[in-house]
């Protein structure tokens, strides 16, 4: 019982490594710095509030922003600190990138899959973003980063705000 225990053990670790090396398109340091419109007029006509839960997988915490009224507010561990994100810029941005993706639905997610000969176990990250009006739920959509049996191809656009979303969350990791 050790013996298959003790193989497990390998098995997961060799995985977990490899993983690193294969997540070379999700570089959490190269969030894109564009210029982006401060102003909001026209950014929330499409809903009123959206919700993002983000997993993070290295360090197995989940958070959670919430914008609406041009507020965006992270809760580290869910609900436990509540920090307000005064960075327009960044703040335009994410709002810009969740239209695209989850709004406007103008571009796809996941570019490519291909099947791995292998299973590969993680613990992948993951974002959840649901998106309301004032009457109904517009959208609700989990996106895991990684798979344990597909090597995905992600759009560069959406790897830019899944490393804005880190980068906006990492404030609960110096707490």
């Amino acid at each position: 019982m050790s013996y298959l225990l003790c193989i497990m053990s390998i098995l997961v670790l060799t995985s977990c490594s490899s993983n690193d090396k294969n997540q070379k398109k999700v570089d959490n340091d190269k969030v894109s710095e564009a210029i982006y419109n401060t102003s909001s007029s026209n950014r929330n006509k499409n809903f009123i509030r959206i919700e993002i839960k983000y997993w993070n997988g290295h360090v197995a915490r989940l958070h959670r922003m919430e914008y609406s009224d041009d507020v965006l507010v992270l809760y580290c561990d869910e609900d436990n600190f509540k920090h307000a994100i005064n960075d327009k810029v960044r703040v335009n941005q994410l709002v810009d990138l969740i239209q695209q993706f989850y709004i406007k639905k103008s571009d796809k997610i996941i570019l490519s899959k291909k099947k791995l000969n292998m299973v590969r176990a993680s613990n992948f990250s993951s974002i959840q973003v649901k998106i309301m009006d004032k009457e109904k739920l517009l959208a609700d959509r989990k996106t895991q980063i990684g798979s344990e049996e597909y090597e995905i191809e992600f759009n560069p656009e959406f790897i830019k705000l899944y490393q804005l979303i880190q980068k906006l969350t990492s404030f609960c990791e110096k707490i």
